[in-house]
């Protein structure tokens, strides 16, 4: 938990229901590396899309895109953590790697899976993505 302040600074009835929470700080990047801030939000347009991981540490998801896709298809350039429409091509079906044991702290994924956490996902819509 972070918490900021100048001066006397005093907490009372604080209760932490999870074990990460984001904040948007003034401090953090703006919408064009992917992350908002009360500010400067990040606003999505028409068919246009952010994707979200499995809010893992490990999870390289829209949030830490720092270079702009490369279009195809006659698609213009986008921004940076957007994925267009035009690019999804089906629904998820299947967790097949989820993050597992990871040699060194300093090593960007796991080498083995945590197959205990493999999975089908359920839900969702039919309707074009």
């Amino acid at each position: 938990m972070r918490i900021f302040g100048s001066g006397k600074l005093t907490l009372s009835h604080v209760a932490i229901f999870r074990d990460i929470h984001y904040t948007a700080a003034k401090y953090a990047n703006g919408p064009e590396n992917g992350r908002a801030t009360k500010e400067n939000p990040f606003t999505l347009g028409e068919d246009e899309f952010f994707v979200l991981g499995d809010n893992s540490p490990n999870s390289e998801d829209g949030r830490w895109w720092t270079r702009p896709g490369l279009a195809n298809k006659g698609i213009s350039a986008y921004r940076v953590g957007i994925v267009p429409r035009d690019y999804l091509v089906g629904k998820a079906l299947f967790v097949y790697w989820p993050s597992g044991f990871r040699p060194f702290a300093e090593f960007p994924f796991g080498i083995i899976p945590n197959v205990g956490r493999m999975r089908f996902i359920y839900g969702g819509s039919n309707n074009k993505p």
